[in-house]
């Protein structure tokens, strides 16, 4: 009974850890969103502020610059949320797995 009462720990930790990264993912899924809503706001400003106005070369190129790297900011965002997301996911995985083996290990006791 001590493996079953340990066995029962593990997957009571691994289903806390798994919350949290669903939580974190969700989080991240979030930050994702309003990042790529921020430049989608930018880039509508930007284009309007392109035909409304005359921008100089220096100052088309910084702000080229300054988009490529928020956009560089948000695939990285959106690759930190996959990476959560898959790990959850593998978190999941091996509960279950373990869980199969847990109640293996009592069927052939």
């Amino acid at each position: 009974d001590e493996a079953a009462a340990t066995a029962a720990d593990a997957s009571a930790v691994a289903v806390i850890h798994s919350q949290e990264v669903q939580e974190k993912s969700r989080a991240l899924e979030g930050d994702l969103q309003a990042t790529i809503t921020a430049l989608e706001q930018e880039l509508e400003q930007q284009s309007e502020a392109h035909k409304n106005a005359v921008i100089d070369k220096d100052t088309s190129a910084q702000l080229c610059v300054a988009f490529r790297d928020r956009l560089k900011a948000g695939k990285q965002l959106h690759l930190t949320s996959k990476f959560a997301t898959n790990t959850r996911n593998a978190l999941v995985s091996a509960l279950q797995s373990w869980m199969q083996y847990s109640k293996k290990l009592r069927k052939d006791r």
